[in-house]
C-alpha cells in the first residue's frame, strides 16, 4: 500500500469524529442562530384604525421606541379640512421627544373633526432622528352615532321625612373615546335644597373622566319641614365638553311626613300652678302629634327640684296617630321642708328617631308657687298669741314698780 493511501484510511475516522468534536466543545453561542436586532426606530399605538362621529374629538396614545437615546422630531399629514390635529404630552403641544432604549417615550394625538366630515380619513405621524425614519398610519371612520354614549346609572329611589336629609351617590360611564369634562345642575321642587358635588368632593365644579371609564357625583337634598307626604323628583343634569351630551337623570324621593309634637295645658293654658309642702298636686298635659307622620314610643319627663318628685299616670305612649292627642296627668310633690316660694319644673315629651325618620319632642317649664299650709298658720297663730300674753303678764306684774 503507497503512503498516500494509509494516509486516507487514517484520516477517515478524524473527519468523522471532527464535527461532533466541534458540536461539544464550542460555545453555545456560536451554534444558535443571532435574533433580528429590534427597529433602531418605531411607533406604535394600541388603536390605528377608529369610527367616530362628525365633529367629535379622538386622542390616539403613540409610543416612541428607539434602540439608544435619541431626539425624535414628530409632524402630522392628513389633518382634515376644517379640523384640527396636534401631538400633546405633559401639558404641552410636542414637536419633539427624547426616547431611550427600554425608556419609550409617549405623546397623543389629538384630532378635532369638522361636522361636515364624511368617509374615512387617513393620517400619518411622522418620526425623524438623523436619517433614521419611522411613520404611523391612522384611520378615522366617519359614522353617524359612533361618538359612544355617557350614561349615569338609574338611583334607587330613597325615603326621608319633612325636613330631613338624604343623599344619593351615582356612577357616570364615559363610553366615548376621548377624556371628557363634565359640569352638573339640578332642578328641586320649591323650597327644596339641593348641591351636585362631582367626585362627591363640596369643593368641586367639574368632573373630568377618562375615556371609557367612569366617575362618581353625589347628590345631597334636604326637604322643607313644611312637606306633605308623597313621592318627589329631583332631577340632574349633565353637561359636557364633548360631542356626547348626556341624558338629564330623574332622583326619586317619598316624603313620609313630618314628626312634631306639642305639650300643651288642659284648661287655661296658663303654665302655673300653687302647692303645699309635702303634698301632691295633679296637673294635666295635653300631648299631640302636630306633624304628618305617627309618632311611637313616646316618653314623658320632668326635672322637678331637689326633693321634689313628679310622678305620671302614663309616662310612655305606645303610639299617637297624626293630629291625635292624650291626656298625661302629672303629680308634683314638693319637699315636706320646701320653703314657701317659688319653683320651675321642666316638663318634656320626645319620640325617638328610627331609620331615616326623625324623632320629634316638645317642652315646656311650669312655675309652682309652694304655699305654707293652713297647721303652720295655727303654730305661728298659738306662737304669737303666748308671746303676747306673756308680754302682758310682765307688764302688768312689773309695769307698777
Amino acid at each position: 500500500m503507497d503512503r498516500a493511501a494509509h494516509r486516507r484510511r487514517h484520516a477517515g475516522p478524524i473527519v468523522t469524529l471532527l464535527p461532533l468534536a466541534l458540536a461539544l466543545f464550542l460555545p453555545a453561542a456560536v451554534l444558535v442562530p443571532t435574533a433580528a436586532a429590534a427597529d433602531p426606530l418605531s411607533l406604535t399605538t394600541p388603536y390605528p384604525s377608529v369610527a367616530v362621529q362628525p365633529g367629535a374629538s379622538v386622542s390616539f396614545p403613540i409610543t416612541i421606541t428607539t434602540d439608544t437615546t435619541r431626539t425624535v422630531a414628530l409632524t402630522i399629514d392628513g389633518i382634515p379640512q376644517g379640523g384640527a390635529a396636534q401631538l400633546s404630552g405633559g401639558g404641552f403641544t410636542v414637536e419633539s421627544v427624547q426616547a431611550a432604549s427600554g425608556k419609550p417615550a409617549t405623546v397623543n394625538l389629538d384630532v378635532t373633526l369638522p361636522q361636515n366630515a364624511t368617509g374615512t380619513i387617513s393620517m400619518t405621524v411622522h418620526a425623524s432622528a438623523g436619517v433614521l425614519t419611522a411613520d404611523l398610519p391612522v384611520q378615522l371612520r366617519i359614522e353617524g352615532g359612533a361618538g359612544g354614549s355617557v350614561t349615569i346609572d338609574p338611583p334607587t329611589g330613597q325615603k326621608v321625612a319633612a325636613g330631613g336629609s338624604l343623599s344619593f351617590s351615582l356612577t357616570l360611564h364615559n363610553n366615548t373615546p376621548r377624556d371628557t369634562t363634565f359640569t352638573f345642575s339640578t332642578q328641586q321642587p320649591t323650597g327644596w335644597q339641593v348641591a351636585a358635588q362631582p367626585g362627591g368632593s363640596s369643593q368641586a365644579t367639574s368632573l373630568k373622566v377618562a375615556a371609557a371609564s367612569t366617575g362618581s357625583v353625589t347628590v345631597n337634598a334636604t326637604a322643607p319641614t313644611n312637606a306633605t307626604a308623597g313621592d318627589y323628583q329631583v332631577e340632574l343634569d349633565t353637561a359636557s365638553d364633548g360631542s356626547v351630551q348626556p341624558d338629564p337623570v330623574m332622583l326619586p324621593v317619598t316624603i313620609t311626613g313630618s314628626y312634631s309634637a306639642s305639650l300643651t295645658q288642659t284648661s287655661d293654658e296658663t303654665l302655673q300652678t300653687s302647692v303645699q309642702a309635702g303634698a301632691g298636686k295633679p296637673y294635666v298635659w295635653v300631648v299631640q302629634n302636630t306633624g304628618s307622620g305617627p309618632l311611637s314610643n313616646l316618653t314623658v319627663s320632668a326635672t322637678p327640684p331637689a326633693g321634689w318628685t313628679v310622678t305620671f299616670d302614663a309616662a310612655s305612649i305606645a303610639g299617637l296617630a297624626p293630629g291625635k292627642t292624650q291626656n298625661v296627668t302629672a303629680t308634683i310633690t314638693p319637699a315636706a321642708n320646701a320653703v314657701a316660694g317659688d319653683y320651675t319644673i321642666a316638663f318634656n315629651v320626645s319620640a325617638p328617631s328610627s331609620g331615616s325618620v326623625p324623632g320629634a319632642s316638645a317642652s315646656q317649664t311650669v312655675r309652682v308657687t309652694v304655699q305654707v299650709g293652713l297647721s303652720w298658720l295655727f303654730v305661728g297663730g298659738a306662737l304669737i298669741l303666748l308671746v303676747l300674753v306673756g308680754l302682758s303678764w310682765v307688764f302688768g306684774r312689773f309695769g307698777r314698780r
